[in-house]
Formats: C-alpha cells, sequence, structure tokens
C-alpha cells in the first residue's frame, strides 16, 4: 500500500489469538487524520488489545495494521513509537523524581537531538492541575491519578502524530478529568487520538465511537449519547 496521509490507521481483517483463546477477529477500521476516536465497550472486548496492536506493543495473530499507508512491519519500533505514542492507565515510572520521568523518552537514541525545556513541562502541568513544584517530587509518593497526568504530559512533550490512550483518567476525579479533556481537546487540532475509555466525559471529545464487543466491531458510529454509551458498556449494543 503506497503512504497515504488521509488516514492514521488501517486494520484490515486483523485478529489476536492469546493462550488459543481469540481476543479480537476479523477487524478491519480506518481512523482519519486529526480526529478522536473514542473506543468502548463492554469489559473484555478487546479494547486494550486492540491500542496495544496500534502501539506496536504486541502484533496481530493474522491481518495487518498500517500507519499512513505503510505497514507497521516495516517501521523500526522505537521510531515508530516517537510517532504513535501509547499511555497506558498506569505509566512506566522509574526511581527518581518526576522531572527525571517527564525525561526518560528524550534519553532514547531517536530522541536525543530534540530539544526540550523545564518550561513546556509546567506548562502542561498547570493545564491539569499541577505545579512546577511537582517536578521535584518522588516518583514513589504520587498517586495514581498525579501518574496519569504525568504520563499524558509526558507523551504530549513528545509532539507525537498521534496518541493511543488507555483509560488515561479512570484514577482521576471529575474536575481533574475535564482538564485532562480540555487538554486534549486543545491537542486534536495537530494530532489524531485514540482513546479506550468508559467515561461519558469523551463523548464531547470524540468524532466517532468504535464499539467493541466480543472481540468484534459491533458498531461505528459519528456520535453516541449517555445512554448509548451505557448501553454499550452493558453490553446492549
Amino acid at each position: 500500500m503506497a503512504e497515504d496521509n488521509s488516514f492514521n490507521f488501517k486494520l484490515e481483517n486483523v485478529s489476536y489469538v492469546s493462550g488459543g483463546n481469540p481476543v479480537l477477529e476479523d477487524i478491519n477500521l480506518a481512523f482519519e487524520r486529526n480526529r478522536v476516536t473514542l473506543v468502548t465497550g463492554p469489559s473484555g472486548s478487546g479494547k486494550s488489545t486492540l491500542l496495544r496492536l496500534m502501539g506496536m506493543l504486541i502484533s496481530p495473530t493474522s491481518g495487518e495494521i498500517f500507519y499512513k499507508g505503510k505497514s507497521l512491519d516495516e517501521f523500526d519500533p522505537s521510531e515508530y513509537r516517537s510517532k504513535a505514542v501509547m499511555v497506558g492507565q498506569k505509566p512506566y515510572l522509574v526511581d527518581g523524581s518526576v522531572m527525571d520521568n517527564l525525561m526518560l523518552p528524550f534519553k532514547l537514541k531517536h530522541n536525543k537531538d530534540r530539544n526540550i525545556s523545564e518550561e513546556t513541562f509546567v506548562e502542561y502541568l498547570s493545564r491539569i492541575g499541577l505545579d512546577r513544584d511537582f517536578l521535584s517530587k518522588k516518583s514513589k509518593k504520587i498517586s495514581g491519578g498525579e501518574s496519569q497526568r504525568m504520563g499524558l504530559v509526558r507523551a504530549l512533550a513528545l509532539n507525537p502524530e498521534t496518541l493511543l490512550l488507555d483509560e488515561p483518567t479512570s484514577a482521576l476525579d471529575m474536575s481533574s478529568e475535564e482538564q485532562v479533556v480540555n487538554l486534549l481537546r486543545d491537542s486534536k487540532k495537530v494530532r489524531s487520538i485514540v482513546v479506550v475509555a468508559h467515561s461519558p466525559a469523551y463523548l464531547q471529545l470524540a468524532d466517532r465511537a468504535v464499539v467493541l464487543k466480543n472481540g468484534r466491531v459491533a458498531n461505528c458510529k459519528e456520535s453516541m449519547s449517555p445512554k448509548e454509551l451505557k448501553d454499550c458498556l452493558e453490553g446492549r449494543i
């Protein structure tokens, strides 16, 4: 497939089997550029697995995934993960300060030439309710919600083409979640976002919803109401 910038991802007949059990079956999806796609569905429907496949953390059992028209098999994994950055529910942390952890990606070979200032981190943190003093806090002492916000800031500082977010605000209260959603709303002007979430807060952010059920695409639609979200999470869609 020739390089095509009209979409970020295209999944063709993608299936994934783990331990002999099918997790995803025959997924065919296309994700347009600079849009937010909400991936939702009941627990165990394969949402996080889909995101991990798109993040090149695991490989399909069958089928193929393309990024801008190029098969993921053709990418160097480290280089690709700086273009499409995944943020999980529990971001990776090392011993040290928050600043040490924010700088982790910039110590990798393919990011060493990137210039990043402390002020960039401070600006992002201020948007989501954290101040400059947070940078010196020890990673062992930060809460789950602080960890999630730190992971998002670390990803945004890389200025990726695409953000892949797996329940990025599951540990946050409503007020903090709203701050994150507002930050992502501004971010979507310059990048594509695929977010796995159950929270109604993402309904206003998303341009499109993809519903998974039993490892298959149950529905794709341009918008979803809170009632429809509740129905799909409870397996009625």
